[in-house]
């Protein structure tokens, strides 16, 4: 009878570590919402000026509602699980990003939902439309993008930096 229950609390006792072993390796909730994003390495674009003042590069394109421009976004996951890019949010204060392709080897294909694995990144072509200047010498510019991505099985938005900023700039003479 003694045997019988050493050999109970035995077995008991491992499925407990079992147990609280499985539950270790899952993601928390926690985990996912401390995930974050970072620029890609890739920069450039359609007709622009580069700007450098103060350690900073800017991207300047045309405040011209005529122009679709094109400037590149990359996306780097520097973290240790795959994040699964679902959308970027398309209407923003100056422009709107009339269409999304993404860069792969062989060339580019429209934007669909794609996995970006650990310690990877990805490449996104965005052209863009600004709106009219709301002043003769309007001056705008963004420094990162509303990106929808899922990680661990949680969704959620984050601000991803641009690796330039995002400039637009009106081209009045009087400027």
């Amino acid at each position: 009878m003694v045997v019988l229950t050493l050999i109970g609390v035995v077995a008991g006792r491992q499925v407990t570590a079992a147990r609280q072993a499985q539950q270790s390796q899952r993601p928390t909730q926690t985990e996912a919402d401390g995930y974050r994003l970072a620029a890609g390495s890739l920069s450039g674009g359609s007709q622009h000026e580069e700007h450098r003042a103060g350690g900073v590069t800017e991207l300047r394109f045309t405040w011209d509602p005529a122009v679709l421009h094109r400037f590149y976004f990359p996306i780097a996951n520097p973290g240790p699980h795959p994040v699964r890019i679902e959308e970027l949010r398309r209407d923003l204060d100056s422009f709107t990003i009339v269409d999304v392709h993404v860069m792969f080897p062989g060339g580019k294909q429209p934007f669909q939902p794609v996995v970006i694995t650990a310690g990877g990144d990805l490449n996104l072509v965005l052209t863009v439309r600004t709106d009219e200047p709301p002043a003769p010498c309007a001056r705008t510019w963004i420094e990162s993008l509303p990106v929808r991505y899922t990680v661990l099985g949680v969704s959620r938005w984050e601000q991803v930096p641009t690796p330039r900023v995002i400039g637009f700039a009106s081209t009045a003479k009087a400027c």
